[in-house]
């Protein structure tokens, strides 16, 4: 009888130690492993170098006069990035954009290198007033750290009308797409 009493016993530890259904279980249910959480301060910190902006490094543009000229700009980038702004007489108006290899953005450099960009006026003409009823050019070029720009309304040595038309010419052959 001894064995039976014991027997009970030792039934009744193991269900006093057994977890209930209705009985629930004050540990958290066991989760995936988290990854270690980084904090960041957005204006201090970053895991990730952002990209450098592109620079402007051509700008050509011709300004309207009082007839029928045309009037519009061309921005290159230093990602190669290029766009178009028709404004009035073109035969492109709004804007446009295309890409440009690095040897195209070379081509244009030495094309105002050889008209010795470098060398000329900021302005033209050099004294006297400007003409409002004139057409106005505007060329800019950054190289190396090093820009330029110049503003022709008038009485432009031949080496800058030169280079304007060589501008005017190789974006007029681009493959813009509308933006």
């Amino acid at each position: 009888m001894r064995y039976i009493w014991w027997c009970v016993g030792l039934l009744c530890g193991f269900m006093a130690c057994s977890p209930k259904a209705n009985q629930r279980s004050s540990a958290p249910p066991p989760t995936a492993p988290q990854p270690p959480t980084v904090e960041i301060d957005v204006v201090t910190d970053s895991l990730i170098t952002p990209l450098p902006t592109p620079e402007l490094i051509i700008h050509f543009e011709r300004q309207p006069c009082h007839g029928k000229c045309s009037d519009y700009e061309v921005r290159v980038y230093s990602d190669g990035r290029a766009v178009y702004h028709g404004r009035n007489h073109v035969e492109r108006l709004g804007y446009y954009e295309c890409r440009l290899a690095a040897y195209e953005i070379e081509t244009l450099y030495l094309i105002a290198e050889r008209e010795d960009f470098w060398q000329l006026e900021d302005q033209y003409p050099l004294r006297g007033k400007a003409l409002q009823f004139l057409p106005v050019t505007t060329t800019y070029f950054k190289l190396n750290g090093q820009s330029k720009k110049i503003v022709d309304r008038y009485e432009a040595p031949l080496r800058l009308q030169r280079l304007e038309k060589a501008l005017e010419d190789y974006f007029a052959r681009l493959l813009w797409r509308k933006s």
